[in-house]
């Protein structure tokens, strides 16, 4: 955020940057207690990693339709560079300043599907066939991607994130209330005797 975040801080609503540390902290802190009791089996770490896609960078050119598209595809299989015909044809004006480049992503990003799908069947320096979808048809090419390591060397990292998706805040707040249980807490104000009572649900 750079300069901005102080002023995100604030727009938020944390007194300054103390404060959203601790917050984070004890959001960090329920997710762990809450994990504990997430079971997952080896046959879906398994399943979830055989489906795990890495991050890949890619660029697109963005037209209107689907003959254009074709025109630039044909213009980019004979040689002419990526970032040229881009500048002429795309109508991305974000992407086009950097050469159509989109950066590095992955499979969940906040894209048009039918973009995403097309992109992560591409092959590194592979240039797709116009992928239509919600604003025009694309063009896209992949110009790296992330190493898949071993089942042995990720299989950690996938059963984090497989726990951590299986994770709801009602899992989390069932959690909680378990802990404060077990911790007996006694609460002598009673102004805040129901201050760890579960929020009610919202209707």
């Amino acid at each position: 955020l750079g300069e901005n975040f102080e002023a995100a801080l604030a727009q938020y609503g944390y007194a300054n940057e103390e404060d959203f540390k601790e917050t984070m902290k004890l959001g960090m802190l329920q997710e762990k207690a809450a994990m504990k009791s997430i079971k997952v089996t080896d046959k879906e770490v398994k399943e979830y990693y055989d489906n795990y896609k890495p991050d890949i960078k890619a660029r697109h050119i963005l037209v209107a339709d689907e003959k254009t598209a074709l025109e630039v595809k044909q213009k980019l299989d004979a040689g002419e560079k990526f970032e040229d015909v881009s500048n002429t044809y795309s109508t991305d004006e974000a992407a086009k300043q950097a050469g159509g480049d989109l950066g590095w992503f992955g499979p969940e990003a906040q894209m048009d599907p039918d973009f995403l799908k097309a992109a992560f069947a591409l092959k590194v320096n592979e240039i797709s066939a116009p992928v239509k979808s919600s604003f025009g048809y694309h063009i896209i090419e992949v110009t790296e991607a992330k190493e898949k390591k071993s089942f042995e060397d990720m299989k950690d990292q996938m059963e984090k994130e497989l726990k951590s998706s299986k994770l709801t805040n009602e899992k989390i707040n069932e959690i909680m209330q378990k802990e404060i249980k077990d911790a007996k807490v006694k609460i002598s104000d009673k102004d805040l005797k129901d201050a760890l009572e579960p929020a009610p649900a919202a209707q």
